[in-house]
């Protein structure tokens, strides 16, 4: 319950799956009323790393946490060192960040970051741990002025938290069906954000007319690289192969129906002859290994 709900990173029941079928969702109601839809993709740089102890206590102290509970924290978080000698200076006491991989590391994150949403009042936020996209409705020039107002108090909100944004690797993406959307400028500091007209978001490549046309050739070109390995070595790794497909299953009909099928069917069919292969080579119906 303490987690906001629009993040969807480290938590129970929730993944970057379901953090893209809400977004999609979302906007492809949108794109289907005519409307137009500006996307921001943020980044953070190296954010685990540049959590500030200091200011990571404060909120565990806002959070309810005091006590002996609070200072197990303290200690677990500092009197870290690292000792790196280059150039006859040696580095300093590690200061700040989570330490990775362990089992508290992301938690402590999420909820250092776990404020970011209150810094937004005018667009829809969506978050997966360090990763962050705004998106606005744009009926007219006043709604881009909305969503660059949330993106200012956004950059506030990573300068006070010593949390930057990598401001060369955010985008903006204009998903509308229009012959002339509105084509806005957006700037973060002092840094004009570049137009982007196919992004790859958590995996999935999210194209500005929201057709699945580039997802679905990079999706037929990885199965068929992994076919190969599979040919070669008959070792099979699932996961490569659905990666997003529940996100693309979520999605209307129409939508997916007439893209790139005869890619898909190719690959299909090449994965059916192979197995069918594979099987007469090793099955053996007297033998129960099999």
């Amino acid at each position: 319950n303490i987690i906001n709900r629009c993040q969807h990173g480290f938590t129970p029941g929730k993944s970057c799956t379901t953090q893209l079928i809400q977004v999609i969702d979302t906007i492809g109601k949108l794109l289907d009323q005519g409307e137009q839809i500006d996307v921001v993709y943020l980044g953070m740089s190296k954010a685990f790393d540049k959590v500030n102890h200091k200011k990571m206590i404060d909120k565990l102290r806002s959070f309810g946490f005091n006590g002996g509970l609070l200072s197990w924290f303290q200690s677990y978080l500092r009197h870290h060192r690292q000792k790196v000698t280059a150039l006859g200076s040696t580095s300093t006491p590690v200061t700040s960040g989570v330490p990775q991989g362990s089992i508290l590391g992301p938690i402590l994150f999420l909820l250092y970051v776990n404020d970011l949403p209150d810094a937004i009042s005018l667009s829809t936020i969506a978050t997966f741990a360090d990763d962050t996209k705004l998106f606005q409705c744009i009926l007219c020039e006043a709604d881009s002025c909305l969503l660059q107002e949330d993106l200012t108090n956004i950059n506030n909100w990573s300068s006070s938290s010593d949390l930057m944004f990598n401001q060369s690797k955010c985008k903006v993406q204009t998903i509308s069906r229009k012959r002339n959307p509105i084509m806005a400028s957006y700037s973060m500091g002092n840094m004009q954000l570049d137009h982007c007209f196919q992004e790859r978001d958590l995996g999935v490549w999210i194209s500005s007319d929201l057709s699945w046309k580039k997802q679905v050739e990079s999706q037929s070109t990885k199965a068929n690289q992994i076919l190969g390995y599979v040919k070669r070595t008959s070792t099979y790794s699932r996961s490569y192969l659905i990666r997003s497909t529940r996100t693309w299953n979520a999605l209307p009909t129409e939508i997916t129906q007439n893209h790139n099928k005869s890619s898909l069917a190719t690959f299909k069919n090449i994965l059916k002859e192979y197995y069918y292969s594979a099987l007469s080579l090793t099955f053996d119906p007297d033998d129960p290994r099999t």
